[in-house]
């Protein structure tokens, strides 16, 4: 090991050419490298939600969280809801089985909840799905300005 040290420090051609052979290697890994914080990764649950102007907790409940509850429990892909129910408003938290395409089991929901026969005041329930966002940069602004100008 120590002959081949020697051979490489008295050669320079060597010792630049290993140098720039390193370093080439080490800017290519930079731009391969994952550069992520956190992995990537999906929530597997979606939020339904409906609102119902003027109408009681009791009302809601009845009307729009029991309903909408029977026809997605009736989907494979659910396996659990969590229903909230308040006046003017119903929100469902639907739990989707890790081994199901979350694109599929949305599109499922979708047309359960449009299936379903929902007083006519009520609005279009909403289907969403939470996305996680990474953030990216943080802004700092410093001066000599006034806070509200």
């Amino acid at each position: 090991m120590n002959a081949w040290i020697a051979k490489i420090a008295h050669h320079r051609t060597a010792a630049n050419g290993l140098m720039f052979l390193v370093i080439m290697i080490g800017l290519w890994s930079m731009q391969h490298i994952n550069r992520q914080f956190f992995p990537d990764f999906e929530f597997n649950s979606v939020s339904v939600s409906a609102s119902w102007s003027g109408a009681s907790a009791e009302d809601v409940q009845e009307a729009v969280s029991i309903p909408l509850e029977r026809a997605l429990l009736a989907l494979p892909e659910v396996t659990a809801v969590r229903t909230s129910s308040s006046e003017n408003r119903a929100s469902l938290r639907v739990s989707i089985n890790d081994k199901v395409d979350m694109a599929k089991a949305k599109k499922a929901i979708e047309d359960a909840v449009a299936g379903v026969g929902l007083p006519q005041d009520v609005s279009t329930p909403s289907v969403t799905q939470q996305v996680l966002y990474e953030p990216i940069a943080d802004l700092l602004l410093y001066g000599d300005a006034d806070f509200l100008t």
